[in-house]
This record gives structure tokens, C-alpha cells and sequence, in this order.
């Protein structure tokens, strides 16, 4: 049950940063905007994609090496909050950028601040 419920919000997290870098790439061919929001939807973008790696990495050690000790390891710790710091520099991007990249941005935001709530919940259980 509990992988269904993260499945529900990490799959539609997945699909807005997929849809975010299929607009990014249409509007970059017939772009007007100023190169300053053009860059920083670009890394927002970045961060968002990096973020999606982390938290997949996060959840397959959960669900499939949740026998084992949690590693305390100095890297883990740091993509365990490289994850959460891709937040709120896609939120940044969000809010300043332009067009349909913006909602993409804000939609893995918002459901991955969500999904993660979720998980932790369900792993204190």
C-alpha cells in the first residue's frame, strides 16, 4: 500500500519536469524572453531533474534496503538535502519564469513537497 501512495505522487512529479523540459525546449526555438529568465528556467530545470534522481535513489534504498541499517555516510546526507534544496530553486524558477515551464516547475513543487510529507509519514508508521 505505501508504495502505491508515493507511486501516486513521485510518477506525476516525474511527468512535470518531463513536461517542463519538452516546453522549455519548444519555447527555445521561438523565443523572446530576455536571456536572464531563459537561463534561470534552464537551471531550475536542472535542479528539478536532479531532484527527481535523488528522490528516486532515496525511495529505491527505502523500499528495497529497508532491512538494513539507514547509512549515516557524510554523501548520503548530502544528496538527502541537495534533494530538498532543489525545491526551493525550482519554486525561484517558478515564480520568475515564463509561460508553461513555470506551472511544470511549480506542479514538481508542490507534489513533491507533498510526496515526501507522505513518505515520511508512512515510514514512521
Amino acid at each position: 500500500m505505501a508504495v502505491i501512495v508515493v507511486m501516486i505522487f513521485f510518477i506525476p512529479a516525474v511527468a512535470s519536469v518531463f513536461f517542463g523540459w519538452w516546453a522549455w525546449h519548444s519555447a527555445a526555438l521561438r523565443s523572446s524572453t530576455p536571456l536572464w529568465r531563459s537561463k534561470l528556467v534552464f537551471y531550475s530545470l536542472v535542479s528539478a531533474t536532479v531532484g527527481i534522481v535523488l528522490e528516486l535513489a532515496f525511495m529505491i534504498r527505502e523500499f528495497s534496503f529497508s532491512h538494513l541499517p539507514v547509512p549515516l555516510h557524510p554523501a548520503w546526507l548530502l544528496g538527502a538535502w541537495t534533494s530538498v534544496l532543489t525545491w526551493p530553486i525550482s519554486l525561484f524558477g517558478a515564480l520568475l519564469g515564463k509561460g508553461k515551464i513555470r506551472w511544470a516547475l511549480l506542479l514538481y513543487v508542490v507534489i513533491s513537497v507533498v510526496g515526501v510529507y507522505l513518505f515520511l509519514n508512512l515510514m514512521m508508521d
